[in-house]
């Protein structure tokens, strides 16, 4: 089986924390190499503002679009308008989590959802269903290999 296409979209709304934000785009980016398969980075606000083909160069660029409100409605829309489904696709979204609820999500289960600032012992701050993949960003190595590693396992199915 070819490895699913992966992308990344980040909530570009939030204070994000940036070195963790960079710590786990170059960790994609090395899953990308191990897998070969194509990352794409999309930047959301209330509407995709930037979308990149993730490899060193978008690394050493990369900056911050939009910072606008949160509205998760046009990551699965982008999705949707490009043909990305379960079958062929794994998402990660990288958010504080205070976004929209009750949006189209056109049957797109994949999606891994990624807080940047929670604490994984308190009440989880996402806006909408995380239907069970829902991911704490620490900026701490271990955290970050067990949740690159379930990424790989949903990459490589």
């Amino acid at each position: 089986a070819t490895a699913r296409r992966m992308i990344a979209f980040i909530d570009t709304s939030a204070s994000q924390n940036k070195q963790a934000l960079n710590y786990s785009l170059a960790e994609l980016a090395n899953i990308n190499k191990t897998l070969g398969t194509d990352i794409w980075v999309v930047q959301v606000d209330t509407k995709v503002v930037q979308i990149d083909r993730l490899d060193q160069k978008t690394l050493e660029n990369f900056s911050f679009k939009g910072r606008g409100g949160t509205s998760f409605a046009p990551a699965y829309q982008w999705l949707h308008d490009n043909g990305f489904n379960d079958e062929n696709s794994v998402a990660v979204y990288f958010t504080d989590g205070y976004g929209d609820d009750g949006f189209e999500r056109y049957g797109y289960h994949n999606m891994y959802w990624i807080l940047t600032d929670a604490d994984p012992k308190e009440a989880s701050p996402l806006s909408t269903s995380s239907e069970g993949k829902l991911l704490y960003l620490r900026a701490d190595e271990k955290y970050n290999h067990y949740l690159l590693n379930q990424l790989k396992r949903g990459a490589s199915s």
